[in-house]
C-alpha cells in the first residue's frame, strides 16, 4: 500500500511538471495582436507571432470595400497607421497571417462619445454648460442673440471635464440659442428666452 502511495504521487508530480510545460510552450506558441487608438484618427497595431509569417494589414469602408493594404513578412512589429485621410465613417481593421484573423471596427468621426448638456440657472439670464468626452476632443461653443448673430464664442481644448457658466444678462430679454460645435459637425444645440 506505501508503494502505490508514493507510486500515484510520483505519477501526479511527474504529470504536473509535463502538465505546466505544455502550458508554458502553449503560451509561447500563441500569435497575440492587439489594435490601440492612440489620437482620434491615429491607430497602433501591435503584432507578436513566434514564428516569422506573411502578415496582411487590411482597413475596410462600411461596405467592405478595402481602402488600406499592407502585407508584411514578420514575427513581431508595432506600428502606428495615420487615418485622417479617410472621410468620417464607420472601418474594420483586420490582421490576418497564417491561420489567425483579427478584426476590429472603429468609427472615424463618432459624435456618440459627447455628453454635454446646457441648463438655464435660477438666477436671471444664467446658463450652465456641464460634460465631458473621455478622450478630451476640442469643442467650440458659439452663443447667438435673437437675430442670429454670433455675440459670443469660446474654444475647449481638453473637455475630459467642463463646468461653465454663462451670465447673459447683458443681452436683455430675448432668445438665445447655444451651438457646441466638433469639427464643423453640430453636437448640440440649445435655445432660452430670457
Amino acid at each position: 500500500m506505501k508503494h502505490s502511495i508514493k507510486n500515484l504521487l510520483a505519477l501526479l508530480i511527474v504529470f504536473g511538471a509535463t502538465s505546466s510545460a505544455f502550458a508554458a510552450d502553449s503560451a509561447y506558441m500563441a500569435t497575440v495582436c492587439k489594435i490601440v487608438a492612440e489620437q482620434e484618427k491615429m491607430y497602433r497595431v501591435m503584432f507578436y507571432a513566434p514564428t516569422e509569417e506573411s502578415v496582411s494589414v487590411q482597413i475596410k469602408n462600411s461596405n467592405q470595400q478595402i481602402v488600406y493594404i499592407e502585407s508584411l513578412k514578420s514575427s513581431e512589429f508595432v506600428k502606428k497607421y495615420d487615418l485622417s485621410y479617410l472621410p468620417k465613417g464607420t472601418y474594420e481593421l483586420e490582421v490576418k497571417s497564417a491561420g489567425y484573423v483579427f478584426k476590429e471596427e472603429f468609427e472615424l468621426g463618432s459624435l456618440k462619445d459627447f455628453n454635454f448638456d446646457f441648463s438655464q440657472l435660477a438666477e436671471k439670464s444664467a446658463v450652465s454648460l456641464v460634460g465631458s468626452q473621455a478622450q478630451g476632443k476640442d469643442v467650440t461653443l458659439y452663443i447667438l442673440d435673437a437675430n442670429q448673430d454670433v455675440v459670443y464664442k469660446e474654444g475647449f481644448d481638453d473637455t475630459k471635464q467642463v463646468h461653465k457658466k454663462y451670465n447673459l444678462e447683458k443681452l436683455g430679454n430675448q432668445k438665445v440659442t447655444f451651438l457646441l460645435y466638433h469639427d464643423d459637425q453640430l453636437i448640440k444645440k440649445e435655445a432660452f428666452d430670457f
